[in-house]
């Protein structure tokens, strides 16, 4: 190293050295983000009805309520201290705010495929942001899914031989009620009311095949309706094929 370069090398270094001494810091990171992310994360619910057989989680449909949590992700973060500012749809929640509401309950107006957008703001409790959390959630319509008397759910498109016996039973999805005792159950079989609809439990038929030899395959299509009782708007219906083999 040349005595030139030597010297310029020292005054880089006092220069910097001068910038660190008046109170100048160098870092990747912005003013007041050190703290952010990672704290929290959101988780929604729905009150919806599922029978004790589905497995998966309720969707809401129009008329539902909708519970969205801010959950801590780390064991010391405690969500009470905490400020919380809610917007659905980019609209402050009023009330819903405030120090330790870490949850925020809205019922569902929009119809099927529409979606509402949640954003939380998370500030601890010096008023510093700390999180900023968002989550679109998607309306869904009603369902229904069939299934055998072993209530394993069966495929849109049924296998049977003559003279064999079945048992199908509808399972709602997603209405606003409390128990299926709500609900208007109807079962057609091309497009005519079916006739032996258990009256017992309107959820329930059974079908016999005809026994009768046939040389070719036929085919029979089986409609499961449901409706709410006290709001017709709200209903759905599912479609079986039922091949019949020779």
């Amino acid at each position: 190293m040349n005595k030139k370069t030597f010297n310029r090398l020292i005054i880089i270094i006092s220069l910097i050295g001068a910038l660190i001494g008046a109170g100048l810091y160098f870092s990747s990171v912005a003013p007041g983000a050190n703290a952010a992310g990672n704290n929290f994360t959101l988780i929604w619910s729905a009150n919806s009805y599922t029978p004790p057989e589905y497995k998966g989680k309720a969707l809401p449909t129009q008329g539902s309520r909708i519970k969205v949590v801010a959950s801590p992700l780390k064991s010391g973060v405690n969500p009470e201290r905490m400020t919380y500012l809610w917007l659905l749809d980019n609209e402050e929640q009023g009330t819903a705010n405030g120090r330790g509401k870490d949850y925020f309950t809205f019922a569902v107006e929009k119809p099927a495929s529409a979606r509402y957008q949640i954003i939380v703001k998370i500030m601890d409790e010096n008023e510093n942001l700390i999180e900023r959390l968002s989550l679109s959630i998607k309306i869904q319509n009603p369902e229904i899914l069939i299934l055998n008397g072993e209530k394993n759910y069966l495929p849109r498109i049924l296998s049977a031989k003559t003279g064999e016996e079945l048992r199908l039973v509808g399972a709602p999805l997603f209405f606003n009620v409390k128990s299926p005792a709500e609900l208007d159950f109807s079962w057609e079989e091309n497009n005519r009311i079916f006739s032996s609809a258990l009256q017992t439990n309107p959820q329930e038929i059974n079908i016999k095949i005809s026994g009768e030899k046939t040389s070719k395959k036929t085919t029979k299509t089986i409609f499961a309706k449901v409706s709410k009782k006290t709001d017709d708007f709200e209903r759905t219906r599912r479609e079986i094929n039922l091949e019949i083999n020779p």
